[in-house]
């Protein structure tokens, strides 16, 4: 029988999945230091939705006494008929409760000081045991997967998205960009924000979700693309 819980220690390490977490004006915080690995328990049911595993990544603020605080969360890539899922709040939730909980030192001044910074952690999602016919890296049946960069230029139609009610509500504004993957037909299949105003994320996803493509051909055989869909909202 297959257990119901899947538990994956992610091993952190400064090099490969942690950076600079930003001010809201862009600018990099102090780089806090992540003090041991951490380990995040998902629901196999929700990696079996998933299906090919992914990345999330979560923002850290850190004072200067080490108290961590969660100030935003990013990824994966969810699955465009099912973008409300209650599977991917599962696990987004399952991380932002896992780094919430990360043992973190303060970032210092030039002193050696304690001081207020930041940490941005990358959660490795593991794909579900249970699918075998491929991931997004290496899909089934041998297509190959490229990276198309930005892809706004590319699009036969690029749906405008539709501005939240929440969003009105807090005036928000700005470049939001969304992480896409289009399948051997031009159809963007799996989409996320990876910045942005968090009230304007969704809008703009579900509008990716609806762009459509040329397929593109690798030595006259149509791939999967991957790229980033921006929209600019203005108030």
């Amino acid at each position: 029988m297959r257990s119901s819980r899947l538990l994956l220690t992610v091993a952190i390490t400064l090099l490969t999945v942690a950076a600079h977490a930003q001010k809201p004006d862009g600018n990099p915080l102090p780089l806090a230091k992540l003090a041991a690995p951490v380990s995040v328990t998902f629901k196999t049911a929700d990696l079996e939705w998933l299906r090919y595993g992914g990345t999330i990544a979560a923002t850290l603020l850190v004072d200067k006494k080490g108290k961590v605080t969660v100030v935003d969360l990013t990824g994966p890539l969810a699955p465009c008929d099912d973008l409300r899922s209650d599977h991917l709040i599962a696990l987004r939730t399952a991380a932002m409760e896992a780094t919430q909980k990360a043992k973190v030192e303060p970032a210092t001044d030039a002193d050696g000081n304690p001081v207020d910074g930041g940490v941005l952690i990358k959660v490795e999602v593991p794909k579900d045991e249970s699918w075998t016919s491929g991931t997004i890296d290496q899909p089934s049946g041998g297509s190959k997967l490229i990276v198309g960069g930005v892809l706004n230029g590319r699009a036969l139609k690029l749906p405008k998205p539709e501005y939240p009610p929440e969003g009105r509500i807090t005036r928000a504004s700005g470049a939001v960009s969304i992480h896409i993957l289009i399948d051997e037909n031009g159809k963007v299949t799996y989409a996320g924000a990876v910045n942005g105003n968090p009230y304007l994320r969704f809008a703009a996803t579900d509008a990716a979700c609806h762009a459509k493509f040329s397929p593109t051909l690798l030595s006259g055989k149509p791939v999967k693309v991957m790229g980033i869909i921006t929209y600019n909202f203005v108030r």
